[in-house]
């Protein structure tokens, strides 16, 4: 599939119960076919369990819209939280989002 529109999203700080809300809420307003959709994780420190599901649903949205999620610069304490949760197994993740666009 060829993608023709790219969405960075940058977050900081902890996605928790609150911040994942918002994070789906603005994965909503990009559920478009044929976009790829980079998250930069660079500056998160703590993903939740909350956080977590809101990730899952997101990519589940976005793929069936037709697009694609991808993560990028994930560290540290997340990047462990991706790797118990089998993250990359279901939603691409890259060392950063110069590779993501790739």
């Amino acid at each position: 599939m060829e993608f023709k529109t790219i969405a960075v999203i940058k977050l900081k700080g902890s996605m928790d119960a609150l911040s994942a809300q918002a994070f789906e809420q603005r994965l909503r307003c990009l559920e478009t076919p044929e976009q790829i959709v980079v998250v930069d994780m660079d500056a998160v420190e703590y993903v939740s369990s909350a956080g977590l599901r809101s990730i899952l649903a997101g990519a589940k949205k976005i793929q069936a819209a037709g697009g694609q999620l991808r993560f990028c610069n994930v560290k540290g304490l997340v990047d462990e939280i991706f790797r118990c949760a089998n993250l990359a197994t279901i939603i691409p993740i890259y060392k950063s989002w110069k590779d993501a666009l790739a």
